[in-house]
């Protein structure tokens, strides 16, 4: 897959926070591509060292100021993580050290969560990962573009499905918005992107929610059916 998505022309990645779902692969990737920043917390940058990933390839974040890594200006914003589960109840938790593979799921400690905003060319991309949002965090921010994550959204209370979508889409007021972190992450990459399981998320009803907040201001829905690549001067 490095070679089929051009992988090997990444001179970042953006690890919003250090679940497993969401880091596994930081130390794997850091190894096959020497000359990839991997940029994260303090949590992800131990998953990456439990891989023996050398320090000059980790930048630990610093909210809010922006780093440039070429034509592109990154900004790590501070962000709010889905609301926890049953299994999912770790947040704030840290990876304390280095972070040998194979590990159990529940070692992969949240680390603290980041959005990020992404400027190219005049062009805005904002990339929130997760279903939680920091109340008037965007105010002063807008975005063409917004990655919106809505894992766990249908499950959550009226009030605060209301709430996260003014925060976001409500608030950056994008052009277009790209659902993210509705697929099964448990297929392969190769195939077509898929819903998780009902009994996992109501990934349907969701996206509906989203559909119908971005309709209702004329942000145009773009879905994404399997993974892409792009090419970007």
């Amino acid at each position: 897959m490095i070679r089929e998505l051009q992988l090997q022309r990444a001179k970042a990645l953006l690890v919003t926070h250090s679940h497993y779902d969401h880091a596994l692969d930081v130390a794997a990737l850091g190894q096959r591509l020497p000359k990839l920043q991997i940029i994260g917390s303090g949590s992800t940058l131990n998953i990456a060292r439990g891989g023996h990933v050398p320090e000059q390839q980790l930048v630990p974040v610093q909210p809010w100021k922006a780093l440039q890594i070429d034509h592109f200006s990154i900004s790590a914003i501070p962000s709010q993580h889905t609301p926890p589960t049953a299994v999912n109840n770790d947040l704030g938790q840290e990876i304390a050290h280095p972070l040998p593979l194979p590990a159990r799921f529940s070692e992969f400690k949240e680390g603290h969560s980041f959005d990020y905003l992404i400027e190219h060319h005049g062009c805005r991309i904002l990339v929130k990962a997760s279903t939680g949002a920091i109340a008037n965090q965007f105010k002063n921010i807008r975005a063409d573009v917004l990655f919106l994550g809505i894992a766990q959204l249908s499950r959550q209370a009226p009030g605060y499905q209301q709430r996260y979508l003014m925060h976001t889409l409500g608030t950056l007021k994008p052009e277009i918005i790209v659902p993210m972190h509705w697929d099964d992450f448990f297929q392969p990459l190769h195939q077509p992107l898929q819903f998780l399981l009902r009994a996992a998320d109501n990934t349907a009803r969701s996206m509906q929610i989203l559909i119908d907040a971005a309709a209702k201001q004329k942000t145009q829905v773009v879905l994404l059916s399997q993974p892409v690549s792009y090419s970007l001067p």
